[in-house]
């Protein structure tokens, strides 16, 4: 019988490193994953194919498709490209080896501060801009839904006390 001794935890994020690829490259094979689990999404192949016209694409990437997060592609040296992403996807289909890598560390640390083309909207972010603009678009969603619901319950009630 065989005893699991590391440490696990309930995160559904994941990174590996890519060699000898361009961030293009990665982005194309990561997209094919993508919809055939979640269904094709002919606006987000415009933008692929548009960004991708140069076959030596390698602009560091925030690709906002995957599941639960959105998935980061950078280069941390000459030959490596980073990919942070969701473990919600099976990379397993990616045609090209993949090394894992410490989630955190000191790559994760400096793509806080490194230019991001961000493909919801082609404009170049830093990662800290990308997970603000998230947070405050999630907000803004979560406070439209906060309204609708009490609006929805006051509805209700005022269709209680008419029917009584």
């Amino acid at each position: 019988m065989r005893i699991k001794k590391d440490f696990v935890t309930n995160s559904s994020s994941t990174s590996f490193v890519v060699v000898d690829k361009t961030s293009g490259e990665i982005l194309k094979e990561m997209a094919k994953v993508v919809w055939n689990e979640r269904g094709f999404d002919s606006n987000t192949q415009i933008d692929i194919d548009y960004l991708l016209r140069d076959p030596k694409f390698d602009k560091n990437v925030v690709f906002p498709l995957t599941i639960n997060e959105e998935t980061f592609i950078y280069r941390i040296c000459p030959a490596k490209v980073r990919v942070d992403t969701s473990w919600s996807h099976d990379w397993n289909q990616l045609p090209f080896e993949r090394v894992s890598c410490k989630e955190c560390g000191k790559d994760y640390e400096k793509s806080m501060r490194i230019p991001f083309l961000d493909m919801k909207d082609l404009k170049t972010k830093s990662r800290k801009d990308v997970y603000q603009e998230r947070d405050a678009e999630m907000e803004k969603r979560t406070s439209k839904y906060r309204e609708e619901v009490e609006l929805r319950v006051k509805n209700e009630n005022q269709t209680r006390l008419r029917n009584k």
